[in-house]
C-alpha cells in the first residue's frame, strides 16, 4: 500500500540523514516524493534534516510535499471533508 510506503521511505530518510549519507537521503526523498509523501509536519520539522538546510534538493522536496499535501487537502475539501 502506498501509505505504508511512503512511511518506510521516510523512516529511511531520516536513517540516511542521521547516519550522514546525504546522497542516500537525497535519492530516497525523490523516490518518497515521487510516491506522495505529503507530510508536511515531518519534512518542516524533522530535526535530522537541518544539516542539509539551505541544498536545493531538500528545498524542492520540501516544496513538492507542501504541493502534494494543499491538493490532497483541496480535494477532501471539495469532498465535503
Amino acid at each position: 500500500p502506498v501509505r505504508t510506503s511512503c512511511a518506510s521511505l521516510q523512516r529511511l530518510c531520516e536513517m540516511s540523514a542521521t547516519m550522514l549519507q546525504e546522497r542516500a537521503c537525497e535519492a530516497t526523498m525523490r523516490i518518497g516524493v515521487d510516491h506522495g509523501i505529503f507530510d508536511v509536519l515531518w519534512i518542516e520539522r524533522c530535526p535530522v534534516f537541518a544539516r542539509y538546510d539551505g541544498a536545493p534538493w531538500l528545498a524542492e522536496a520540501r516544496q513538492r510535499i507542501r504541493d502534494t499535501a494543499a491538493s490532497a487537502l483541496a480535494a477532501f475539501r471539495a469532498a465535503g471533508g
